[in-house]
């Protein structure tokens, strides 16, 4: 998939791959760790408040019951003397004075609270004596109440009532129904005096709920959401909203009623809406004190970092998206363009150019692409010289004409010997000069075996033998391993016929001719050595001009066409090399690449000359 992208499509790929993804990744990741973190520092200082508020109503309680205490204590009577004493005096004028000794007495004691709703003690069987303010629904509803049963059985011990609707107020705080919306902190006690039994049954204290409102607002750490307090049997007893007051908190709320006697806070959803709850018992009421907070409130400020992480990123990518837009159409465009020439080029045209447009690197490469295909050029040129070279050499070589001169002399040798009557001499004559014939002008191609090029000598020879008779001799010494080598044809046979009327044909003395055939460091070598007149370096230098020909020779092909086709067929490194002594030796060494049959490594099976 990724080669079929463009450079842009790959580099954007590869930043989104290893910058984009793992930046999301890490911003996920540490959001939820910040949550986290969040949450559990929140839960501490959550419950550290909790716990404040724990402590100070289990304060306030115990100011409450100490005064309730002291109020029915058997060492500190005053006080329940004169109630029993009220209640019992059937004189109007006592009962007045009392009432306001008791009075002044209950103010001494909560001189130091403004939040007291009433004090009212409960006479047996009926009637009450109330400080503060009296009761608003009938008593009879009171004493069938279960607090009022339970504490009424249990003599001596403080029962904590917790919040409930207040059984006292004013005649503008009732409703038709004589009940009233306002809620109170109640505790009431049946005092263990044994000799005032018969009169008081329960003493009863009532505090407005501005006790809590104090508590509430003395926190140092508070964060958004609700507090709530519930009781023993899972009603709720405090709260900001009046409408839960008094209601059951696993039906309102959809909280567990089973709360545990240790902190504790855990993550929930109500009505669909994440929330986190901490928990808190409050000691020697079975209370518990529950917050609540939106999940969405406590993780605000990480949502807001969020978002802006995830802006900040956005505009990042924008920013490189566009720069990389900008950077790659300056980069991709020469890159096209250059990639448009260079299909021109394979196609094989030449005649491109490649403008000076980029930056430097693509400046660079525009310039290189451009001597490459003058380069080109000139190769392409230079093979076309090249081969029109070798083919001129190769018509040359191929469309010789056979030297008048020569076949006069070879008739001429024939008729002599016909005189004779040897007739046998005449066909060995005939039969050599048809061979050679054949392999010169034979149609097998421009290249042989070696076997076959040193027969064509061998013919020519005995031609030559013929004419000159046993004037010069000639031997052989071709290395096995050779034979079936392959070699442009009609390379030997100029050369020997240099070495016969150049080097030992107006020799005196017997001739001799050597021709050797080896390999040598990989190469095929031959070297054709004579005993004859020899020459000097300005007669070697005129054997290699191309316009010098032997004008008596079998063929018109001279040593400079020989050596000029070996160099246009295999290089500058192969050719034809002469050492000669004047009066004493002349040796041609040929020098060409080892050629198996099979067209190997060194195959000429391209060559056409």
């Amino acid at each position: 998939m990724c080669n079929k992208l463009g450079l842009t499509g790959r580099y954007l790929l590869a930043f989104i791959l290893m910058l984009v993804i793992p930046f999301m990744s890490i911003n996920l990741i540490t959001n939820k760790v910040y949550s986290n973190l969040l949450l559990k520092a929140s839960s501490e200082k959550t419950l550290q408040s909790m716990e404040q508020i724990s402590r100070s109503i289990e304060e306030e309680l115990m100011r409450l019951i100490t005064a309730e205490v002291i109020i029915t204590d058997e060492t500190n009577h005053d006080l329940i003397d004169m109630v029993t004493d009220w209640h019992r005096t059937t004189d109007s004028f006592s009962k007045l004075s009392l009432g306001r000794a008791i009075d002044s007495k209950l103010s001494y004691l909560f001189n130091y609270r403004n939040d007291i709703e009433t004090v009212i003690f409960f006479f047996k069987e009926q009637g009450n004596y109330y400080y503060r303010n009296a009761l608003s629904i009938d008593e009879k509803v009171i004493r069938e109440m279960s607090w009022y049963q339970e504490c009424a059985n249990d003599s001596g011990q403080v029962k904590v009532i917790g919040n409930l609707r207040s059984i006292t107020g004013n005649p503008s705080d009732l409703s038709i129904d004589g009940t009233t919306d306002k809620y109170v902190l109640a505790i009431a006690i049946s005092p263990k005096i044994s000799r005032y039994r018969g009169d008081i049954e329960v003493v009863y204290l009532a505090l407005r709920l501005n006790l809590f409102d104090k508590i509430f607002s003395g926190l140092k750490y508070s964060p958004s959401g609700e507090f709530l307090i519930i009781d023993a049997t899972g009603n709720i007893i405090v709260s900001e909203s009046s409408e839960l007051l008094g209601k059951k908190a696993k039906n309102c709320l959809f909280l567990n009623d089973d709360f545990t006697t240790s902190p504790t806070s855990y993550l929930t959803e109500i009505d669909g809406v994440k929330k986190f709850i901490a928990t808190y018992p409050v000691s020697k009421t079975n209370w518990n004190i529950v917050k609540i907070i939106d999940y969405q409130i406590l993780t605000a400020d990480v949502e807001r970092v969020s978002r802006f992480s995830l802006l900040i990123y956005t505009l990042i990518i924008f920013l490189f998206s566009a720069f990389s837009v900008l950077f790659f159409t300056d980069l991709i465009n020469p890159i096209n363009n250059l990639i448009k020439k260079m299909k021109k080029v394979e196609n094989g045209e030449f005649d491109v150019y490649v403008g000076k447009k980029g930056n430097g690197e693509i400046q660079r490469l525009s310039n290189s692409f451009n001597e490459m295909v003058r380069k080109i050029e000139r190769l392409i040129a230079e093979r076309d010289l090249k081969e029109k070279l070798r083919n001129k050499a190769e018509l040359e070589a191929l469309q010789y004409q056979i030297n008048p001169h020569f076949i006069f002399n070879t008739l001429n040798s024939i008729r002599l010997m016909a005189m004779v009557s040897k007739v046998e001499s005449i066909k060995n004559v005939s039969e050599a000069f048809m061979r050679i014939l054949s392999a010169t002008l034979g149609g097998e191609g421009s290249v042989v075996t070696v076997e076959t090029e040193i027969q064509t000598v061998k013919n020519y020879v005995y031609l030559m033998k013929v004419r000159y008779g046993d004037k010069f001799s000639v031997e052989y010494e071709i290395d096995n391993q050779i034979k079936h080598l392959k070699m442009t044809k009609m390379l030997l046979q100029p050369i020997i016929e240099n070495a016969i009327f150049h080097g030992v044909s107006e020799l005196e003395r017997k001739g001799k001719i050597l021709i050797k055939g080896y390999l040598l460091d990989g190469n095929l070598v031959f070297k054709v050595s004579d005993n004859g007149k020899g020459m000097t370096q300005t007669q070697i230098k005129t054997l290699f001009e191309q316009e010098f020909q032997d004008k008596k020779g079998f063929t018109k092909i001279g040593i400079a066409n020989v050596n000029k086709r070996i160099k246009l067929n295999h290089g500058e490194n192969y050719g034809i090399t002469i050492d000669s002594q004047l009066g004493e030796y002349t040796i041609v060494e040929i020098l060409l690449p080892a050629i198996n049959q099979s067209g190997g490594e060194n195959s000429i099976s391209s060559i056409d000359c």
